[in-house]
């Protein structure tokens, strides 16, 4: 069963985690880089900002973090949809993969800032989080997809975990489906509500 860390708790009274790695789901990323400025809004304001904390003093007491594939392809597709609404068309227009090739090819300001987009991207997922590579048989993937309660990507990811050393069985994400999970890892989370109920269930890890 999922043990939940309170995420935030954890860092600033610089408690060392049952864990020498952490593994993002996408929800942290898109938190974490902030790519169009949602922090702005108030209400992922303080999401964004506990996220930005928390990885950055992870990271300083020297734990590894990993995503992947699946988080980086849910993160770019989150850029390029989010870069062609709100950059170019003010969520005006559908997104169609025509008009992102036009828009690509023909428009000036919309290839450089596109450009920027995925410099960033690279730089984001080969320095920060690094898509840890798959070692399980695909099609035991497919197979062990339990569709009803979670959505492939959170499954790929939580196998590529799994399937790692027991050290490293940690997974950061504020996406309530993670609890729903049976085996045993950690859950770091930010999410107050799933801290809450893991504390009602006695899930939460004393840090």
């Amino acid at each position: 069963m999922a043990i939940v860390i309170d995420a935030l708790k954890s860092v600033r009274e610089k408690k060392r985690l049952p864990t020498e790695a952490f593994f993002v789901d996408t929800n942290i990323v898109i938190a974490y880089k902030d790519p169009f400025g949602r922090s702005l809004d108030s209400k992922y304001a303080t999401e964004n900002e506990q996220v930005t904390e928390v990885v950055r003093r992870l990271k300083s007491f020297s734990l590894i973090s990993f995503s992947t594939i699946s988080v980086a392809l849910e993160y770019f597709k989150h850029i390029q949809v989010g870069f062609f609404y709100k950059m170019h068309t003010g969520e005006k227009i559908n997104y169609t993969t025509e008009q992102f090739k036009k828009l690509r090819e023909s428009n000036i300001e919309f290839m450089n800032g596109w450009d920027l987009q995925l410099k960033l991207f690279n730089k984001l997922f080969v320095k920060v989080f690094p898509p840890y590579q798959l070692g399980i048989p695909i099609e035991n993937l497919i197979q062990n997809f339990r569709g009803s309660q979670v959505d492939f990507g959170d499954h790929l990811l939580f196998s590529v975990m799994m399937s790692c050393k027991p050290e490293q069985h940690c997974v950061f994400s504020n996406d309530s489906d993670f609890y729903s999970f049976e085996e045993n890892f950690y859950l770091l989370t930010t999410n107050k509500r799933i801290i809450e109920q893991a504390s009602k269930e006695e899930k939460l890890l004393s840090v």
